[in-house]
Formats: structure tokens, sequence, C-alpha cells
């Protein structure tokens, strides 16, 4: 089933929605989530209408940057060397 673009659905609508969508993944949603779960609109709807993604999610009260994926660099590094041992190198 594809999903229309509306630009007619309410603001209050897509920002409940996006609520909804991060009570579900227990995470601020990326566009890719948001368009995966979300029952109501797309993430370029949600962009139309509030002049970016990260506009949407600041006026539905989410910090952005939540939604990025992060890594620590010392984390990563241990885990490459983990990997590294494993495969014998």
């Amino acid at each position: 089933m594809s999903k229309k673009v509306n630009i007619g659905i309410p603001r209050k609508l897509l920002i409940d929605e996006v609520k909804r969508v991060a009570n579900l993944l227990i995470k601020v949603p990326t566009m890719e989530d948001y368009d995966k779960y979300a029952k109501i609109g797309r993430a370029v709807t949600c962009e139309k209408k509030f002049g970016g993604w990260k506009n949407f999610l600041i006026a539905a009260s989410f910090d952005p940057s939540a939604s990025r994926i992060t890594h620590n660099t010392d984390e990563l590094k241990n885990e490459f060397k983990r990997i590294a041992t494993m495969l014998g190198r």
C-alpha cells in the first residue's frame, strides 16, 4: 500500500503520529523509520509541512540530533580490535 503525499494533513496530526512512532521504537525516529511505521503521511509530507525534518522533530519536542546514530570512537576501536583478533589478524 503506497501512501500519498498529502499537504492537507493537519500539523498536530503529524506531530501526534511521530510521537506514536517514537514510542513504538523507543527512540527518535528517522525519516526512514517514519515511512516504515507511520500510519499517517510520509516523511516528505512532514518535511514540506514543517520546512524540514529537523524542524518537524523540534515541533514535536524532540532533539533532532537524537535521531542520528552515533558511536563512541573508543568502543568502535575496541570492536575492530576484537574482530581482527577473532579473524587472526
